[in-house]
């Protein structure tokens, strides 16, 4: 599955793919709460017909993208004051935005790219996930890692990086205040 989020004054949601695995979708609105879901608990999936199921939606805003399972996501365009990613499974998410305060967090084997600036950035991930934000500059970025997972971020003031296992934070800027906390072979490091 792929999804792709636009920035736009309108509403639209536009699906294209295989007939048989777009019959296989549900898509609900419930006030600002957009779900997506197959109709069933199995989903009927062919390797005779590879052409992806792809999903562009367009809307003024988003606050919060909860993700999970194979999923690929690209979210564009939006300027917001808050925006929060729950991701778990192997979700690949590219985001170019700018958000007051962007929240992330993964679990699994995520992996996502951001582009933009903001003012906060936080970051919670566990399990095999990867955050490149060394394109998405902040003032302030807290991150917590678990497991195997690497971070890269790019900040211009305050840090507060922690790591546990071999989890590995890299930052870039002009960083005046860091607060660091490695455990296990975890390494918290300059770029």
């Amino acid at each position: 599955l792929h999804i792709s989020i636009r920035a736009g004054n309108e509403y639209s949601i536009q699906a294209r793919g295989n007939e048989n695995v777009l019959r296989q979708i549900k898509i609900d609105q419930d006030g600002g709460t957009l779900t997506i879901k197959q109709n069933s608990d199995k989903f009927n999936f062919s390797f005779d017909n590879p052409e992806p199921l792809l999903l562009t939606i367009t809307m003024p805003r988003i606050a919060d993208l909860d993700l999970s399972g194979a999923v690929k996501a690209e979210v564009t365009g939006f300027n917001s004051d808050k925006f929060n990613l729950d991701a778990s499974g192997a979700v690949e998410t590219l985001l170019g935005l700018n958000s007051r305060n962007l929240n992330i967090d993964e679990s699994g084997a995520c992996k996502t790219i951001l582009v933009g600036s903001g003012e906060n950035i936080t970051i919670d991930a566990s399990g095999a996930c990867q955050v490149h934000a060394q394109r998405y500059k902040v003032n302030d970025a807290k991150v917590d890692l678990s497991g195997a997972c690497k971070a890269r971020v790019f900040v211009e003031q305050q840090l507060n990086a922690s790591v546990a296992g071999p989890s590995q934070i890299i930052y870039r800027g002009g960083v005046t205040s860091i607060q660091k906390d490695e455990s296990g072979m975890g390494r918290i490091e300059r770029e």
